[in-house]
């Protein structure tokens, strides 16, 4: 089963009202970002910039999780589109590279760069909000 299909899945399971779009959404901008590499998929809807969309996506892919959206704290440089949340000891940051059309995550939960950090490609809704329920749990 692949991503798109257990995100459709899962928001079926626990918020029928979502499913239609949640999934759907981050992974269209994700497409029409390019994250693809080579993907003709991406369609041709004009977007309003990295920044909005990805920050409206990952609110309403957020929404499945039934917690409350935290605003990020965002920067737009040349290359790179940055989201950044902290919670307590933990923080994540989310990078948008302009240029290879990559989204990746760092989690942080403590000052030691081996045991207390991750990092990653974020590929689907998903696992934003696997990365997003993290972030607000005692995990």
């Amino acid at each position: 089963m692949n991503a798109v299909a257990r995100d459709s899945l899962f928001l079926s399971a626990t918020k029928p009202s979502l499913a239609a779009n949640t999934s759907a959404t981050l992974d269209k901008t994700i497409r029409n970002l390019y994250l693809v590499r080579g993907s003709s998929a991406a369609d041709e809807t004009p977007t309003r910039g990295p920044l909005a969309d990805l920050k409206d996506s990952f609110h309403r892919a957020m929404e499945a999780t039934g917690m409350s959206w935290r605003e990020p704290h965002t920067s737009e440089l040349d290359a790179e589109v940055l989201f950044e949340w902290w919670k307590t000891e933990k923080k994540l940051s989310i990078y948008f590279d302009k240029q290879s059309k990559r989204l990746e995550y760092i989690k942080v939960w403590g000052a030691h760069i081996d045991d207390d950090m991750e990092s990653g490609e974020l590929q689907s809704a998903g696992a934003f909000r696997a990365l997003w329920t993290w972030l607000h749990t005692g995990d």
